[in-house]
Formats: structure tokens, C-alpha cells, sequence
């Protein structure tokens, strides 16, 4: 539900019978909100990505001038997070990017150790 008024409205987000509350207003682009909003969607979509959604968190780094998500997984669910071509990571890092950069901050989405998934030939 919507309320129009003193920019102190309510926008209550209903996923599987559960509810969470998202103050829209002047609170919408404190970073640390937006930090941790960021944060659960991408918990979210990933949790619908993996098969092993327990074994899969993110982590945030903040910066001087940048937060770091930082999602850490296992190897079996690696190229369900890349995606064909790298389109999945590289469509989730944009989305981070356009949520923060509305903000005023930037942010980065990496894989953790991503390089230990790499085949070596």
C-alpha cells in the first residue's frame, strides 16, 4: 500500500506471505538503507539462481568512494551465477550499479576468488 503525504510513506512488499517495509521518502537515498536493500535483493535473486541457496551470501565492503557486494558460493552454482556468456553477473552488476548510483554512491558486484573456478588448460 501507497500513501501520498509528508514523503514519510510506507510501501509494504509482500514475497510468499511475508512482509517487509521499505520507507520511501528522504530515507530512500541514505546509503546505509540502500546498502542493505541492495544487499537482500541480490540475496534474493540469487537464492532463486542457485541450487544450494544456503551455501551463498554476500557480502558488503564499504569504501571511501565504493562499496563491494561480494558474493561467495559453491562451485556447483559458479555458472548458474555467470550465466551464458557472463550475461546473468554482468545484468545483476548493472542493476547494483543503477540502485546505488540513484543514491549517489558507487558499487561493485564481484565473485568471490572468482579465479578458483577458472579450468586451467
Amino acid at each position: 500500500m501507497v500513501g501520498k503525504g509528508d514523503g514519510n510513506d510506507v510501501v509494504v512488499i509482500r514475497r510468499n506471505g511475508l512482509g517487509s517495509q521499505v520507507q520511501s521518502g528522504d530515507s530512500d537515498k541514505d546509503p546505509v538503507d540502500v546498502r542493505e536493500r541492495v544487499r537482500f535483493v541480490l540475496q534474493e535473486m540469487l537464492s532463486c539462481l542457485v541450487a544450494e541457496p544456503s551455501q551463498t551470501t554476500v557480502r558488503v565492503s564499504v569504501g571511501s568512494k565504493t562499496t563491494l557486494y561480494e558474493i561467495d558460493t559453491v562451485s556447483a552454482d559458479f555458472g548458474r551465477i555467470v550465466g551464458s556468456k557472463g550475461r546473468t553477473i554482468e545484468s545483476m552488476r548493472c542493476l547494483v550499479a543503477a540502485m546505488c548510483g540513484s543514491a549517489g554512491f558507487r558499487a561493485v558486484l564481484q565473485i568471490k576468488d572468482e579465479a578458483r573456478f577458472v579450468r586451467k588448460t
